[in-house]
């Protein structure tokens, strides 16, 4: 009798298949611990720009402040432009870069020079953005977005230029300021792309409507 029911249990056990245990799947949505429901939901990835980018015989050439001197680069950029050049900084302190600037309209009678900057720049004593509103042929813009546009914390962050003789552009974190060319660790990326310089473009023209021209 013993051995009959030991017999049975074997069977039942060989037979039954064990419990598959699976991890619940969270998606690509990222949860966080305590947030309600609707909270997380809106973390949903979004859709990348589709913006065909061919570097076949484009030149890009990337640069490090801890390796390479960022002032000369830009200043030979600059010296080199025989037409217009299109700026977006947050920040610009840097005297060399200023007066590279100053030299480039002085020396092309054709040349002309557009500025965007923050209107932070009025609490910087060091700032060169007076003295450039001064310089014929250099305009200077402020960003200042009114109604819905207009927050506390909506900056004007952008670090780009656009040389539009040579159809280069550069992009980077570097501001144009001393620090930022001597002791930070800071890049700066030139490109001559079209596709991307078209890009850049349309995002200073953008930009130019929601400032005011400093007089």
């Amino acid at each position: 009798m013993n051995f009959f029911l030991l017999t049975l249990f074997f069977l039942a056990t060989v037979n039954t298949q064990p419990t598959k245990t699976t991890t619940p799947s969270f998606g690509k949505t990222h949860f966080i611990l305590g947030a309600p429901k609707q909270h997380y939901q809106n973390f949903a990835p979004t859709k990348q720009a589709n913006l065909p980018i061919n570097n076949a015989n484009k030149t890009t050439q990337v640069y490090f402040s801890h390796k390479d001197d960022l002032e000369k680069i830009i200043c030979d950029c600059i010296g080199k432009e025989n037409e217009a050049i299109s700026i977006a900084l947050y920040s610009f302190t840097n005297g060399n870069l200023a007066q590279a600037l100053i030299n480039f309209v002085k020396n092309n009678p054709k040349a002309s020079v557009s500025i965007i900057t923050d209107k932070t720049y009025q609490h910087d004593r060091f700032s060169k953005i007076p003295q450039l509103a001064k310089t014929p042929r250099i305009t200077v813009f402020v960003y200042a977005p009114t109604g819905k546009q207009k927050t506390l914390n909506n900056i004007m962050h952008h670090k780009f230029a656009i040389f539009e003789g040579q159809k280069k552009a550069c992009n980077g974190s570097l501001n144009w300021t001393h620090s930022g060319v001597k002791s930070n660790q800071e890049n700066v990326v030139f490109f001559s792309d079209p596709l991307i310089i078209k890009e850049f473009k349309k995002e200073h023209s953008e930009l130019l409507k929601k400032c005011t021209k400093l007089s």
